[in-house]
């Protein structure tokens, strides 16, 4: 009973966000069973405009699990925090992405527990 594995993906360094470009921080790679997943980014908005700021969690290459949007003001930084459940039949990847218009995106995180079932309620 309980959590089983516990997978894990990390990354410190900044990233340039620009264009509104889905881009790609860090990426899991799920075996069979049941998974409660969970992400975080820290954003900052970096070109001195208001923005939408998006971060999402997704699977099968780009179906979202969760997906966040912030209206970010001129210096607007923050972290965001997301989640989801995904039963995994196979071998899975799933990503956390951003996008903004001009910005930067760190300390990007996905954690991943296989747990005995899901129930949506």
């Amino acid at each position: 009973m309980g959590a089983e594995i516990v997978a894990t993906a990390r990354r410190d360094s900044f990233v340039q966000l620009n264009g509104f470009a889905d881009t790609e921080l860090v990426k899991l790679m799920l075996r069979l069973g049941d998974w409660a997943l969970f992400g975080r980014v820290l954003v900052y908005n970096h070109d001195g405009d208001n923005q939408f700021v998006n971060a999402k969690i997704l699977h099968h290459q780009n179906v979202p699990l969760d997906a966040v949007t912030v209206w970010a003001t001129q210096s607007w930084r923050g972290c965001i925090a997301l989640q989801a459940t995904l039963p995994v039949k196979d071998v899975e990847p799933v990503t956390l992405e951003c996008n903004t218009y001009k910005g930067i995106a760190e300390f990007a995180s996905l954690f991943a527990l296989r747990v005995d079932g899901i129930d949506p309620q």
